[in-house]
């Protein structure tokens, strides 16, 4: 019987807490040590043919695009920025290829769970239980609550990090104690009080009442039609009624939306500027050192790095999983690219990536077929 490798477990565990792991000690050696390893066991898999053709043609584009922007692009930070792209999904890909399913779940509860409950716990004191960042955030639309960071820096990355792991928990394979941990989780990331991770949380919840309590009673597509627009209907008065402050912030002018709305500018100008070439593949990694927040987006953040060559990216990367009718997934991870950019950190792009290559465990859970455990 398969046993998981320690080291792809310690590899887990790594990613999950980097930001908790990365205040204590300096990581960059160890991170770069454990990419050149990891990336020999990818080509050596390559050579045996172990590698399958839509994932080569992935990681071909995404080295091409980080490649030239290594070669050509002027700013002294690149990098840095085409090892944030390119570490998490190498170390994702060790952790599906040498870990057995049972332990993935079990770090990624861990780790939900832990962040979960520090953030309620910030949420009640009103303050960050481990400062790791210098920066205190509040979420003046909620009345000027702390914003909860977890075991991050930031209540963003968190917030995605916590999001992104209660959708893997399930698709890894379905439990009836996973309907716990993920509530948990879910209700952890609510506390960081961000605005469209709020949205995709109503719509993870709602997809696990429909999938766990009427999915397998209703038979009829007409019933499973009333029933979706039985959920969209509850959904938005839900935010209408219980969540004015965000339905303000919304669809109404503020600060924070011009603010954004001047990010996604400048990063449509940094397109443009680069003449055929930057148009085509970017040429500007690394970029964020001119824009204090990049640009609010991942869309626009690819746009400005890698030019088309970056919605090549996350196309295929979409694809990935419009192959196995994962519509949840691509959904939430569409609304997400829009203001924030969760693969711009190492935790929550790892858990991203991970739902990439455990995206076939999808489709075989819900046509009734077995799932690697």
């Amino acid at each position: 019987m398969r046993k998981s490798s320690v080291l792809a477990i310690l590899l887990a565990i790594y990613m999950c807490g980097h930001a908790l792991i990365s205040s204590f000690f300096v990581t960059a050696p160890v991170s770069f040590m454990l990419l050149l390893f990891i990336s020999f066991l990818f080509a050596f898999d390559f050579h045996r043919g172990r590698v399958e053709p839509f994932l080569i043609s992935f990681v071909s584009v995404l080295i091409l695009a980080n490649g030239l922007g290594l070669l050509f692009s002027p700013h002294s930070i690149r990098y840095d920025y085409a090892f944030y792209r390119l570490f998490p999904f190498f170390a994702a890909w060790a952790v599906y290829r040498y870990c057995l399913p049972k332990d993935v779940k079990r770090v990624l509860i861990f780790f939900g769970l832990s962040n979960a409950l520090v953030s309620i716990s910030e949420f009640y004191f009103g303050a960050d239980i481990f400062p790791i960042s210098e920066e205190l955030h509040y979420a003046h639309e909620f009345g000027g609550r702390v914003r909860s960071n977890g075991l991050f820096d930031y209540s963003l990355p968190f917030s995605s990090f916590l999001v992104f792991s209660a959708i893997l928990i399930c698709t890894i394979y379905p439990e009836r104690k996973d309907v716990f941990f993920v509530s948990m989780i879910l209700v952890g990331s609510f506390f960081s009080f961000n605005k469209m991770n709020v949205l995709l949380i109503v719509i993870t919840l709602a997809w696990f009442l429909y999938s766990f309590v009427f999915r397998r009673r209703l038979k009829l597509i007409f019933d499973r039609v009333l029933v979706d627009l039985a959920v969209v209907a509850l959904f938005f008065v839900f935010l209408w009624l219980i969540l004015e402050p965000i339905n303000q912030v919304w669809f109404a002018a503020s600060e924070a939306n011009e603010i954004r709305a001047g990010y996604w500018g400048a990063g449509i100008y940094e397109f443009l500027r680069g003449g055929p070439a930057g148009v085509v593949f970017g040429l500007n990694l690394g970029i964020y050192e001119k824009y204090q927040n990049g640009f609010e987006s991942q869309y626009i953040q690819f746009l400005a790095e890698y030019g088309m060559v970056g919605l090549i990216i996350i196309l295929l990367f979409l694809i990935k999983f419009l192959r196995v009718k994962a519509y949840l997934i691509v959904l939430v991870l569409c609304l997400e690219f829009v203001t924030l950019r969760p693969l711009d950190n190492y935790s929550s792009a790892f858990v991203i990536y991970l739902l990439f290559f455990y995206s076939d465990n999808w489709f075989r859970a819900r046509a009734g077929y077995s799932v690697p455990r």
